[in-house]
């Protein structure tokens, strides 16, 4: 949905900027996460993402649309890797609470409406290939997005620590998917919570209870 293939920027400059000029965050809202597109921004900060959309001929026309997301709206995420040396995007996808409408056309301007097909809103946007760090995606939102504490989201309050910022060491990806392998079984979840926990794809208060391999993928 959200083209350009975005590249992580400095997030502490972005905060600065949204507070000021234009000043589109609350005084107790900070930005944690910052990208930047040819011309369009995207920003995950303490309370929801915002999404900064300058309209006009390559970007210089004078009208913005800005569209904020709250976090307690997204149900689920994924993030995905760009695979060959063809594949020049990495994508992450929010899946929202509230639905969407599709009505199809009709086939024949005389036969009354097709029913309406209601399926779930859903957000994708792709990044630069070695511009953004998945894994350091996947360790923000699992922090600010998985429910704790009688399924309440971490408080606005609470910033992600900045320990799962840190750029993931080069090579992590591609040493866990070499150790997934490719044969089909039930695997010992004690190894994989410990490898999980290397590639910190997962929080520290979270563990693998059963895991399952089936070629490539992991369950």
């Amino acid at each position: 949905w959200m083209g350009d293939d975005n590249r992580m920027v400095d997030a502490a400059e972005a905060n600065r900027q949204f507070h000021s000029s234009p000043p589109l965050l609350q005084n107790c809202e900070n930005v944690e996460l910052a990208f930047r597109g040819r011309r369009d921004m995207l920003l995950f900060t303490t309370k929801r993402v915002i999404f900064v959309d300058i309209q006009g001929f390559m970007g210089m026309g004078k009208k913005v649309e800005y569209i904020s997301v709250p976090w307690k709206t997204v149900t689920a995420f994924s993030v995905r890797s760009a695979g060959s040396w063809a594949d020049k995007d990495s994508e992450m996808c929010l899946w929202l609470d509230f639905d969407d409408v599709f009505n199809p056309q009709r086939t024949n301007q005389d036969d009354p409406p097709p029913p309406p097909i209601p399926r779930r809103s859903w957000i994708e946007i792709d990044f630069q290939k070695d511009k953004v760090d998945t894994l350091v995606i996947h360790r923000y939102l699992s922090e600010r997005l998985m429910r704790v504490n009688g399924h309440q989201l971490k408080p606005f309050t609470n910033p992600v620590s900045s320990d799962l910022l840190v750029p993931s060491p080069p090579g992590t990806g591609e040493k866990l998917l070499d150790w997934i392998g490719d044969n089909a079984a039930a695997i010992d979840a004690e190894a994989v919570d410990e490898k999980f926990h290397e590639a910190g794809m997962l929080q520290h208060d979270e563990h693998v209870a059963f895991a399952f391999k089936t070629g490539r993928d992991s369950l």
